[in-house]
């Protein structure tokens, strides 16, 4: 369940053009609970696929997820020749 979880979470994230906002809004696309959530997001941090910008409280303020561009494993991007 939890591999599943992540995949879908690689590919909502994937579909919005790298970036997430909100947890609660992450769940409710997952259709899974939201502690559920915030163990996969956090698997996926541990091993650099993705970046989590914290939320400083408040209200509307919302935890950012994003995609790292340089994940372990593939190659960096190249610098652009000029």
């Amino acid at each position: 369940m939890t591999s599943q979880l992540i995949r879908t979470i690689l590919v909502i994230l994937d579909n919005n053009n790298g970036e997430l906002q909100g947890t609660e809004q992450l769940a409710l696309d997952l259709n899974a609970p939201k502690n559920w959530t915030i163990r996969c997001v956090r698997r996926l941090n541990e091993d650099g696929t993705i970046t989590i910008i914290p939320s400083r409280g408040g209200r509307g303020n919302k935890t950012v997820y994003r995609r790292n561009p340089n994940q372990p494993g593939l190659p960096r991007k190249l610098p652009r020749k000029k």
